[in-house]
């Protein structure tokens, strides 16, 4: 059975992302990490729902999943029975910039 684990930096993402939104309105932060637990749920079932990252510098087997309410996107990998999210990132932001977390 797989279970979820969470690169320090990605958490860190998330709790920023949360609190960013929680200052701009009551329980939004909230939504989005009830949205991300919704999200690592479905992955944990079935984690080849999201895309493949085709990119020359993100190593094989890299997916991700895209938010439906917020405009992020959670990079995983699975290793070794465990969902591995290596970052929680904005989709305005430079893409692959989580990839020295490989």
């Amino acid at each position: 059975m797989l279970r979820v684990e969470f690169h320090p930096k990605a958490r860190r993402e998330l709790a920023e992302a949360a609190q960013w939104f929680n200052e701009r309105s009551d329980n939004l932060g909230e939504a989005l990490l009830d949205e991300v637990d919704a999200a690592t749920a479905r992955l944990l079932i079935m984690p080849g729902m999201g895309s493949l990252i085709r990119h020359r510098r993100i190593p094989p087997g890299h997916r991700k999943w895209v938010l439906a309410r917020f405009r992020y996107i959670l990079v995983y990998r699975v290793v070794n029975q465990v969902l591995w999210v290596v970052a929680v990132a904005h989709t305005s932001r430079k893409p692959g910039y989580w990839a020295d977390r490989l």
